[in-house]
């Protein structure tokens, strides 16, 4: 396997702040919305943990243990996510956000990571390489299935989520 091009590099770097930007995301949410705070907490520690295992696989790349291919990922695409990962977190600093809008912004986010496969881009032979693989694609379409059933198990009878004390 050959080392990553600057361009990839920047691409993985990308990848990372995303993770990073989410984790912050989910942080003023778990601030912001009481009634999910336990729910966006262990999201934030998620996103935390999955840059770490970016990171890793980046550095794998760097050193040609793991291959990295961009596809037709682009940085500024990457970048346009970041600034709307951004655009949310000042929204959601400068207003109260309902449950429903909150479960909402991070159904968005978590779905927009899925589509473009993000972890589809990294591969390798060793154990752990395919481990961290497995785990990072796996964490990041339970967070999609867990806010699904959030909306879900939390609507009123008029299919409505609840509004917390806090935003009565």
């Amino acid at each position: 396997m050959s080392p990553v091009k600057p361009y990839q590099q920047k691409i993985i770097e990308l990848y990372i702040q995303q993770e990073l930007k989410l984790a912050e995301l989910y942080k003023l949410l778990s601030e912001t919305v009481p009634s999910l705070a336990t729910e966006f907490a262990s999201m934030q520690a998620e996103e935390l943990n999955h840059a770490q295992w970016v990171e890793y696989l980046g550095k794998g790349a760097v050193r040609g243990d793991v291959l990295f291919h961009e596809d037709k990922t682009r940085s500024y695409t990457l970048q346009a996510f970041l600034d709307h990962i951004a655009a949310a977190i000042k929204r959601a600093a400068g207003s109260s956000l309902t449950p429903q809008e909150a479960l909402s912004l991070s159904m968005n986010m978590e779905d927009s990571l899925l589509e473009r496969k993000v972890f589809d881009h990294f591969q390798g032979d060793s154990a752990d390489v395919v481990r961290v693989l497995k785990r990072l694609h796996a964490e990041t379409t339970e967070h999609l299935a867990g806010i699904r059933k959030l909306i879900r198990n939390n609507r009123d009878n008029d299919g409505n989520l609840p509004v917390s004390p806090a935003q009565k």
